[in-house]
């Protein structure tokens, strides 16, 4: 019986070709029924045709457990006989040796009385060895044995499917979640995969050449920011002779890395003589975003929400019970963060935060409605959105010119993950109170190798601000506010 650790390892189709090649000359595959597990292994070549049985007859490991042997497919057996430290039995049978191995699995049993291991063994056999490289023979037993790596496969994904700590192995954590977990999660959780969310904002469009006025369809703008995000606008109207023009675009596609900071969406790409672009803050939200866009959801963070669904099934309001809610509520939320209202008897608050940020006013009450509907009588939930600190990051950065491009969409990107996964109040690993790391923001400007070297060209990186790690209060969310100055050498 194969454990249920191996069944989380594919078999190399190498090893179902040597298998194959056993077979063929004449020593068939064991097979084994029982609770057991330890493994059978054949050798040799049988001088006659025979169906080899094997029963334990008393339970233990090498050196202790017994076995009885039949050449004649179970019909007798003969007398029972210890197993060797070294696994081999000491009899030949019609030229065949046996060797057992003990589980590989400690917390699995080796040899449970009952358990029975059985092969069909031939003494008429295929010539083998005679098989060259690219032979017919030699070529259907190596597709034989991609098909059943491939079967293997399929196997490894079906058991380690049931499971939330097993589900799609070889995907890394922070990749989008694979189909596996994402079926697990709905079928057993009720938790549906988070397909991410395209970003959305105000852009002005300012006709400074005097070239007016311009008629705008919906669709025919594209605009991008400096590090190469595009946006396309999602509504009309028209430019008047030197005028301005706000239109909301949306971005080309998903994910938290359009979540541009406010100033950097410069480029006007759908040519118009003497138009500009720029994307300055709506009122006085601190951001040009009407919508934030998130990322698809990835391994870990769905293995997370669905963690967070049996907090849900008591009536206590735990805090992690609060935060798989809300984000049940909206897609804009991505961060939450509880606590116990100090203001208020019975009261909790739940501050909430997208990867850009305070979320809109739409996405607190679609919480504030949902929490209402869901949590105990005796509690008052107060969904709100967390306070925004924003935070500079300027500085200085040579790079090899011909990758300015690059580094700068890559330094882009990385700033806007690290600010949209921090948590609201900070990394509070250090203790109280939550930081935003100064070091992490370095890293993710200039990401380098196992040397130190950067990956994408940058020579030198003088960071100005922030100088040190930024403190924050527990219901603040940080806002990246990117003010480096690029320099190609």
């Amino acid at each position: 019986m194969r454990t249920f650790d191996e069944l989380l390892r594919t078999r190399s189709k190498e090893a179902f070709f040597e298998q194959g090649l056993e077979a063929l000359r004449g020593i068939g595959v064991v097979y084994q029924q029982g609770l057991g597990a330890a493994s059978l292994a054949l050798s040799g070549t049988p001088t006659e045709s025979f169906r080899l049985a094997v029963r334990v007859a008393s339970a233990g490991v090498l050196g202790t457990a017994g076995v009885e042997v039949s050449t004649d497919g179970g019909e007798t057996y003969g007398a029972a006989v210890t197993v060797p430290v070294t696994g081999l039995l000491p009899a030949t049978y019609f030229g065949v040796r046996l060797t057992f191995t003990n589980s590989l699995d400690v917390a699995q049993p080796s040899f449970v009385e009952g358990d029975t291991f059985s092969a069909a063994l031939s003494a008429t056999s295929f010539p083998t060895t005679s098989w060259q490289p690219g032979s017919v023979p030699r070529k259907l037993l190596e597709a034989d044995a991609e098909a059943n790596e491939e079967r293997d496969v399929l196997d490894v994904a079906i058991a380690s499917g049931g499971f939330l700590e097993t589900a799609d192995p070889g995907i890394a954590d922070d990749s989008v979640a694979g189909p596996w977990l994402r079926l697990l999660a709905y079928a057993v959780y009720g938790v549906q995969w988070r397909v991410g969310v395209q970003a959305r904002g105000q852009v002005v469009l300012v006709d400074a050449g005097a070239q007016g006025p311009f008629t705008f369809a919906p669709g025919e703008l594209v605009v991008a920011s400096s590090g190469g995000r595009r946006y396309v606008n999602s509504t009309g109207g028209t430019l008047t002779l030197s005028g301005t023009l706000t239109l909301d675009f949306t971005a080309e596609g998903v994910g938290a890395e359009y979540n541009v900071p406010v100033g950097s969406v410069t480029q006007l790409l759908t040519v118009r003589p003497g138009v500009t672009v720029s994307n300055p803050a709506v009122g006085s939200t601190g951001t040009w975003l009407t919508r934030q866009g998130t990322d698809p959801e990835t391994q870990a963070e769905l293995r997370q929400r669905c963690r967070n669904r049996w907090p849900t099934l008591g009536t206590g309001g735990a805090p992690a019970g609060f935060e798989f809610w809300a984000t049940q509520a909206s897609p804009e939320v991505t961060r939450v963060y509880v606590t116990a209202s100090t203001t208020l008897a019975g009261a909790v608050n739940v501050y909430l935060a997208g990867p850009a940020g305070p979320v809109s006013p739409e996405a607190v009450a679609d919480v504030q409605e949902y929490l209402e509907q869901v949590t105990a009588v005796a509690v008052v939930p107060v969904a709100m959105s967390a306070e925004g600190l924003s935070v500079t990051v300027a500085g200085t950065v040579r790079v090899e010119a011909s990758r300015l491009t690059e580094a700068k969409a890559v330094a882009e990107a990385n700033l806007a993950r690290l600010f949209a996964v921090l948590p609201i109040g900070g990394d509070k690993r250090g203790g109280l109170p939550g930081i935003l790391d100064r070091e992490a923001v370095v890293a993710a400007i200039r990401p380098q190798d196992k040397s130190g070297a950067s990956t994408t060209g940058i020579i030198d990186l003088d960071l100005s601000q922030p100088a040190t790690d930024v403190s924050m209060d527990a219901d603040q969310v940080a806002l990246l506010v990117d003010s480096l100055t690029w320099t190609g050498v």
